[in-house]
């Protein structure tokens, strides 16, 4: 029996649990190992992480570049291919062409860089940085709509394409149902991005409500945070943070721990400012939406556009 006819892992059971999905999906074109041995020609790696290496490839038969990702473990590739399987094509996510079953390879159009990497080289410009953090927000927000959760959102794990402009989810390996019930005993994310809420000594402590989606939402905050200014928010283990304990026993809020960075960085808008009030909340079900993130990015961006529209009408006025 193949791997994909088995019972589909969930990111919080074990490997006899049912699906986190629905049962009835659009099956994904298989590789034979024979047509993945023979169709392909190396041609660079593209990077590593910790569900599996990821490497460019031209693929002979269709004459395109693809980037083949080997996933490291059963549970994963079941449950990527299964979530890709649910997805059907949303735009949210990089497009899956195939896959290789036998060697665990998933057959993905090839992307030019991570948003990580781009970050690493060249501080983003302020505009440039909101405009592709709305097509993050807008990702996250399809998915959420379909019922799916991410559960790994960070820089990494958005994919930009020059060609088309756009920008595209990856690496589904932890992705589950948003109402799968939480698991303490598995910690999912990357340290950094987690919301206080899916952290187990938080969660005992302070009996934090846990929402898959608004886990989401905190890591796209944390996600903004590092765009604008560089770094991680939080400069140690978000449980190990002396604000996330003073956050999640609701001794202060957000703005008091940025009441500094509001005063030196006076020329940010404050609906910015205001964007991460909503975000970073510890209750899960009292923090923004996806949604009504993407109307408040809409908004400042429709104003910054009408201004410079009203200015140049002024300037032409005066021409």
């Amino acid at each position: 029996m193949s791997l994909l006819d088995q019972s589909l892992p969930t990111t919080s059971s074990s490997s006899s649990s049912s699906s986190s999905f629905p049962s009835h999906l659009k099956p994904i074109r298989r590789l034979s190992h024979f047509d993945r041995n023979n169709d392909f020609v190396y041609l660079e790696e593209v990077g590593s992480g910790k569900n599996g290496a990821v490497v460019k490839y031209r693929w002979l038969s269709e004459g395109i570049d693809v980037a083949i990702k080997k996933v490291n473990s059963d549970k994963e590739f079941v449950n990527e291919v299964r979530c890709y399987e649910y997805l059907n094509g949303n735009s949210a996510v990089v497009d899956l062409f195939a896959i290789c079953e036998d060697t665990r390879e998933l057959i993905l159009k090839h992307c030019d860089f991570d948003v990580l990497s781009h970050l690493l080289k060249a501080r983003l410009g302020f505009m440039t940085a909101m405009y592709m953090f709305r097509k993050k927000v807008s990702c996250v927000q399809k998915l959420h709509w379909k019922r799916v959760a991410h559960n790994d959102i960070k820089p990494e794990n958005f994919l930009y394409s020059a060609r088309d402009k756009s920008i595209s989810l990856c690496d589904l390996g932890y992705a589950s149902a948003i109402d799968e019930p939480y698991n303490p005993n598995s910690v999912f994310g990357s340290a950094p991005y987690r919301s206080p809420s899916i952290i187990p000594t938080l969660v005992y402590r302070y009996g934090l409500p846990t929402n898959r989606a608004a886990a989401d939402i905190w890591a796209l905050g944390v996600t903004l945070f590092a765009m604008l200014f560089g770094g991680f928010i939080f400069t140690e283990l978000p449980e190990n943070h002396e604000f996330i304990h003073q956050l999640c026993a609701g001794q202060s809020s957000f703005a008091d721990l940025t009441m500094g960075m509001r005063l030196k960085y006076k020329s940010l808008p404050d609906i910015i400012w205001q964007i991460f009030d909503r975000i970073f909340v510890v209750d899960d079900f009292a923090r923004i939406t996806a949604p009504e993130l993407l109307r408040m990015v809409d908004e400042f961006l429709n104003s910054v556009h009408n201004n410079n529209n009203n200015n140049n009408n002024n300037t032409n006025k005066l021409v």
